[in-house]
């Protein structure tokens, strides 16, 4: 039986060319190439053709309602299921509805919330119904064209967020007990069954143990950081800069009260929110979190601090650079207003965040790197869900939504932090911002660094690199890095 190669394309330049060039490595081993793609996207057909790929297929068109009646009658059957359970429980749904036993609830509530503010909609509607139909149908798709190859074959993806196809391809295979291959811009790794559900890329304990820079340069790094002045590769260097560069301190406890024009209290929390739209589940950060998004995190918990009167707690709270790309104005602030109460208020952006963390009792965040942050300073965070940096040892991390609601009722824990367990944060903050994800192939073609990457025009890219001829690009350290990669792990 012929050995298959399954590439999974996400309808982007970038990720075409370099997942062309990886599958050529795998041609060579006696592979045959077979792209799936979401779309007829014609530049993108053009990509895989010059590197001599010609196989394809797409994960949905019409004619396959017709075409694949028992498909269809699956698809009816666990859409039915699925909209039964979404109904009686949204937690549910996303944490249990499974198709062929393997998790997809997660992706799918990921992607019907993402555009047209979904996260506000906490029943069925059109758009929910639409992507949960279509994701059945091509998870179904996907899942049989890989059980046909069964045991000869491997998949190249470059997504493992929403309900994509490089995220039904990855979840597919591992339970298959197959390997898959994840490059983008930033990465090239093997996943194996066991990491599915986790963080990208999650610092470990045996990490922080061997790394060995001196906490004076670690001091150094967190000084630049906090002066909005570091570039790092975790977190987008612009929303950095946002947040500390340039901007007004906090002089001392008073002085907090005084700008924050309340009245003063025993402690004070910091809540800072994440973008609402953003994939709560999978993807980089890891599947759990104890609340449905980001926004019931959010909202509820709003609406714990209004219903417990007389509270001698300040509560702060602040709002995601990024909202605004997520076209998400004015949502914050309106939930706000919704609950208001005199101990609830909203940081004034114009102050350094970093002069705030002294006087704070904990910070609170889904799974934001403003924890990390505020653990660096000897204190605890409290994040709500899998992470990079989870499970380390300085974050209080609750497994539900009773524990959550029961720590933030009276704020009991011990929330200073030891030596060790500060160094630790210092320098998993570091690792996060330095090491991971840093580009090891640098290339004068492609892209090594990520917002360059995000941030570049598709058709500019398109036309540039249509002008490389196919021999310079397999010349460039790019090829010559993954090849010595593919070599190490699959062998000549």
């Amino acid at each position: 039986m012929k050995k298959t190669l399954f590439i999974i394309d996400r309808g982007k330049i970038d990720n075409a060319y370099r997942l062309s060039i990886l599958s050529s490595l795998f041609i060579k081993k006696g592979y045959y190439p077979k792209v799936i793609l979401n779309t007829k996207f014609k530049k993108i057909f053009k990509i895989y053709k010059r590197f001599g790929i010609t196989n394809f297929a797409i994960s949905f068109d019409k004619s396959y309602l017709l075409k694949k009646p028992y498909i269809l009658f699956q698809t009816i059957f666990y859409f039915t299921y699925g909209i039964f359970l979404f109904s009686f429980d949204r937690y549910q749904f996303i944490n249990q509805f499974k198709i062929k036993n393997i998790l997809i609830g997660d992706l799918v509530y990921d992607s019907s919330i993402r555009y047209n503010l979904g996260f506000l909609k906490k029943r069925i509607n059109f758009n929910f119904i639409k992507i949960l139909f279509l994701s059945i149908f091509k998870f179904l798709i996907i899942y049989y064209k890989l059980k046909k190859k069964l045991p000869n074959f491997i998949c190249l993806i470059s997504s493992v967020s929403h309900a994509t196809e490089g995220s039904f391809c990855l979840r597919i295979s591992t339970k298959m007990r197959k390997k898959v291959i994840f490059h983008n811009y930033g990465s090239l790794r093997i996943y194996k069954p066991s990491q599915i559900y986790f963080a990208e890329r999650k610092v470990s304990k045996i990490e922080l143990n061997k790394f060995k820079l001196k906490e004076k340069n670690l001091n150094q790094f967190l000084t630049k950081r906090f002066s909005g002045k570091t570039t790092g590769i975790f977190t987008n260097p612009k929303e950095v800069k946002k947040v500390f560069f340039k901007k007004k301190m906090f002089k001392n406890r008073d002085h907090v009260f005084k700008i924050l024009k309340t009245q003063k209290y025993s402690r004070i929390v910091l809540f800072s929110a994440s973008a609402f739209s953003d994939a709560p589940h999978g993807g980089g950060t890891g599947n759990r979190l104890v609340f449905e998004d980001y926004f019931s995190l959010f909202e509820e918990t709003l609406k714990f601090i209004n219903n417990k009167k007389n509270s001698s707690i300040l509560w702060i709270f602040k709002e995601h650079p990024s909202s605004k790309i997520y076209r998400e104005d004015g949502i914050f602030r309106e939930t706000i207003k919704r609950y208001s109460s005199k101990n609830i208020v909203i940081f004034p952006e114009g102050y350094d965040l970093s002069t705030l963390f002294p006087h704070l009792y904990t910070v609170i965040t889904a799974r934001g790197t403003m924890a990390l942050e505020f653990a660096t300073f000897g204190k605890k965070p409290l994040i709500c869900g899998d992470t990079t940096f989870s499970r380390l040892g300085f974050t209080l991390e609750p497994k539900d939504k009773n524990e959550y609601f029961k720590i933030i009722d009276d704020f009991k824990f011990k929330n200073k932090l030891n030596r060790k367990q500060t160094l630790n944060a210092k320098k998993t903050l570091y690792i996060v911002e330095k090491l991971i994800n840093r580009s090891f192939i640098n290339s004068k073609i492609f892209f090594n660094d990520k917002v360059k990457a995000l941030g570049i025009n598709e058709n500019m890219l398109e036309k540039k690199l249509r002008k490389i001829s196919i021999k310079n690009m397999f010349n460039d350290n790019y090829f010559k890095t993954i090849e010595k990669f593919i070599k190490k792990k699959f062998g000549e």
